[in-house]
């Protein structure tokens, strides 16, 4: 008899650590989750600044604000709806790993919202759970969220039990060239007026919102609230807590009385608050600055991480990593190029074309390589106005066979071709456009997954790309930062 239980017992825990460790196989590996995974995986030295949050935070802070001002390596861990009693267990794990010395936490009315969740909400946490390291507290927070019957639900390979064919052989995620993606941040690079109009309805007016005097803080959004500080406090590392800007025509009584009540509390508690709907004025923000109401496009995302970065400087002294200002760890940051003026990127070049810079505004371009197999091109003038851009190269034959089709559709021949139309938002409007330490840029993004490429061209206008600008006969692309993605 003790055979036959010691056995069982083996047996359970053979079964058990099998479906622990194969359930990684069996995640949904089109989320943005599955890329930030890799990308953690592949490179595990600390992290002086942590994000966390929902949408709101993973489309607000840039890092490459954070590494290039305060020279200190950060990453984004917002995830689509993430509740802050999912951001609670994810913050444990990352100041234990990571060794953070500055944890940033976004923080609204839906991010505190308590069990039970919407069925569109409860799924969404998935997508942050399932990419966690197994633990006590992964298991408790699930429990809290979907309750015991569903506690088999926290391994991928039961609850996704019908999809496995689906999930095993399912590509991975794949960045779109508007997709300005770094380090767990991801956001669009301009303004989608086809966007803006599908997720809006029109507000020619808006009416301040105003307090609701019967809503109050649960003592559940309290007790999460003060777990999240609690953490950090035992862990000794500094934390602030922030709430990224929505479009102020679209703030309504509610979520705005919420803003005063989670501002109230912070108050209590002595913790740093920064709410930057309150801010939208000194920020300059303006509805070019939103990707849709709720979401900042690269170009309001980098007038608040440039806030937030400057915040951090005046008041936590000392958090320069010595490794980080240095070209290896920051090749891959436009605004390090830009500030650097641009010693360090693959190609650079004037404009010496006086009619194009008249017309278009460029003044000089700069190329280099991204870690998730793309060139950066970066424009620099001191007005851009409308731009038509056209970029190409002749790509190596034998390196095609296994690139995305997304790649492979615009490849003619052995010549890989994009367009892209940088309209001027600055007309008619308080817009300012994309800057920088005073400098004006815009960015376009190109796929490119090979370790070399040959007659690299890019042509400019502003009616059509019809001038050549930019001209590489050849580029090596072995030294670039290591590819992320498969």
């Amino acid at each position: 008899m003790l055979k036959f239980f010691i056995r069982a017992i083996f047996f359970a825990v053979l079964v058990f650590g099998l479906i622990a460790f194969s359930s990684r196989l069996f995640l949904n590996k089109e989320k943005l989750q599955s890329i930030k995974s890799k990308e953690l995986r592949s490179d595990r030295e600390d992290i002086g600044i942590a994000f966390f949050g929902s949408s709101h935070a993973y489309t607000t802070f840039d890092p490459r604000v954070f590494e290039n001002e305060i020279k200190v390596k950060a990453f984004n861990y917002g995830a689509p709806l993430q509740n802050l009693m999912v951001t609670l267990p994810v913050a444990e794990e990352v100041i234990t790993k990571r060794n953070i010395r500055l944890g940033v936490v976004d923080i609204f009315q839906s991010t505190i919202v308590e069990p039970p969740l919407t069925e569109r909400a409860a799924a969404f946490q998935y997508g942050t759970l399932d990419y966690m390291d197994l633990s006590l507290d992964k298991v408790e927070v699930h429990n809290r969220l979907y309750g015991k019957q569903k506690l088999l639900n926290v391994f991928p390979a039961i609850r996704e039990h019908a999809l496995w064919k689906e999930r095993f052989f399912q590509p991975g995620f794949a960045l779109n060239r508007d997709d300005d993606y770094y380090r767990g941040f991801k956001t669009q690079m301009y303004f989608d007026k086809k966007s803006w109009e599908k997720n809006t309805r029109d507000k020619d007016t808006f009416a301040a919102p105003q307090l609701i005097q019967s809503e109050k803080l649960s003592e559940g959004q309290k007790e999460v609230i003060d777990d999240i500080i609690g953490l950090f406090r035992e862990k000794g590392v500094p934390l602030v807590f922030v709430s990224a800007p929505i479009h102020r025509r679209y703030m309504n009584d509610k979520y705005f009385t919420y803003l005063e009540l989670i501002k109230a509390h912070f108050k209590e508690k002595g913790v740093a608050f920064i709410d930057y709907n309150a801010l939208w004025d000194e920020l300059n923000l303006h509805l070019y600055d939103f990707a849709d109401i709720s979401h900042l496009n690269s170009s309001g995302a980098l007038k608040v991480s440039g806030h937030l970065a400057n915040y951090i400087k005046t008041r936590f002294i000392g958090m320069e990593d010595p490794q980080v200002p240095n070209d290896k760890k920051l090749k891959a940051n436009r605004y390090y190029h830009i500030d650097t003026g641009f010693k360090h990127v693959l190609g650079h070049q004037r404009i010496t074309n006086n009619s194009i810079s008249e017309k278009t505004g460029i003044l000089e371009i700069a190329v280099f390589k991204d870690a998730y197999d793309r060139l950066e091109i970066v424009l620099i003038g001191d007005r851009l106005k409308d731009i038509q851009l056209k970029v190409s190269y002749e790509v190596p034959l034998h390196e095609t066979r296994n690139i995305p089709p997304s790649v492979r559709n615009r490849i003619d021949g052995n010549t890989y071709v994009q367009r892209a139309s940088l309209p001027d938002l600055k007309q008619q409007s308080t817009y300012t456009g994309f800057k920088y330490h005073g400098k004006e840029f815009k960015v376009v993004l190109a796929d490119c997954p090979f370790t070399e490429i040959s007659g690299l061209r890019i042509s400019v206008g502003d009616s059509g790309p019809a001038t050549r600008v930019f001209t590489l006969d050849h580029l090596q692309l072995k030294e670039s930062l290591p590819t992320i993605l498969p």
